[in-house]
């Protein structure tokens, strides 16, 4: 086996790797889909700092004047995210999101 080879599953196995590509989810959750046996067995349970998962898990105070929905597509919650190190299979850097605040 040469060292392309040995490099390359390595990195199929890496709990980093799959942390980016699951969109940055806590350990806890990829320790659970590592057990249902959902990806490949991972070959060390410890991830490395995070910069970007660190930035997500910064809170704002919630705004108390903002009332909930109550009708389906009355309110639509849209963002508008940089991929900072991946691209999409056709380039793209960037992605959007819609969310309805009733449902």
């Amino acid at each position: 086996m040469n060292e392309n080879t040995s490099s390359f599953a390595y990195l199929l196995d890496s709990i980093d790797l799959w942390h980016a590509r699951l969109e940055h989810v806590s350990l806890f959750y990829l320790k659970k889909i590592n057990s249902l046996g959902l990806i490949s067995s991972l070959n060390s349970l410890f991830m490395n700092k995070c910069e970007i998962y660190v930035e997500a898990k910064i809170t704002k105070k919630t705004c108390a004047s903002v009332k909930r929905e109550i009708e389906l597509l009355s309110l639509i919650h849209t963002d508008l995210e940089y991929l900072k190190q991946t691209m999409t299979r056709d380039g793209k850097k960037y992605y959007v999101t819609f969310i309805d605040d009733f449902s």
